[in-house]
């Protein structure tokens, strides 16, 4: 006759599980960001680029790696269980999983695009997405960091009316847009500052 598995049979399989989301967590912020905000929100109406914060991929991999960790530990938990009157266990170190999952949610929530209206933006914990309109802005700078010879262009700093000020990194896709951006704003008598900051080079 079979007999009945008990808890620590299933260790081995919460033990692959886990080495595999642990693995999996350099790439599958990717995937998630990507797919989660394109089911979810990026507009069906133009925009110049839709893009996530980085930390958005930083908070998916720490919570894909946290919950891999969780079912390494809940792994060796089982390994130590002799009975199933004792799969609470299981459950209680499982549910902690959960926050993870919300952490993921809320990143996911986290992305900004550019249109002719202006800079649309959601936060971690925001409900609405925000517009920030061209005409809502004060002034809008360029800044460059210099460090030794080499320049490069490293992040929009966005001074609103209001007195928020709200910084975006400038990667490849966000550099390719400058110029329309500059465009946008000068129509809207928004100054463009160009500024260089001097960074000192690491020894």
């Amino acid at each position: 006759m079979f007999r009945k598995k008990e808890p620590s049979d299933y260790a081995i399989y919460f033990l692959v599980i886990g080495i595999i989301v642990l693995l999996s967590s350099t790439f599958v912020p990717f995937l998630v960001i990507t797919i989660g905000q394109d089911i979810f929100y990026r507009p069906e109406d133009s925009f110049w680029l839709f893009q996530a914060p980085i930390t958005s991929y930083i908070i998916v991999g720490v919570a894909v790696a946290i919950i891999g960790a969780i079912f390494c530990i809940t792994a060796y938990i089982l390994s130590k269980m002799e009975s199933r009157k004792e799969n609470w266990k299981t459950w209680g170190m499982m549910s902690i999983t959960i926050p993870s999952l919300i952490a993921i949610g809320m990143a996911v929530n986290q992305y900004y695009y550019f249109n002719d209206q202006g800079i649309h933006q959601s936060s971690l914990t925001g409900t609405n997405e925000e517009l920030y309109a061209w005409s809502d802005m004060q002034g809008v700078s360029f800044i460059s960091e210099v460090t030794g010879y080499v320049k490069k262009l490293s992040y929009m700093e966005v001074k609103l009316k209001n007195g928020k000020t709200i910084e975006y990194p400038f990667n490849d896709e966000l550099r390719m847009y400058r110029g329309r951006i500059q465009t946008a704003l000068e129509q809207v008598g928004v100054e463009v500052q160009h500024v260089e900051k001097q960074v000192e080079e690491d020894n």
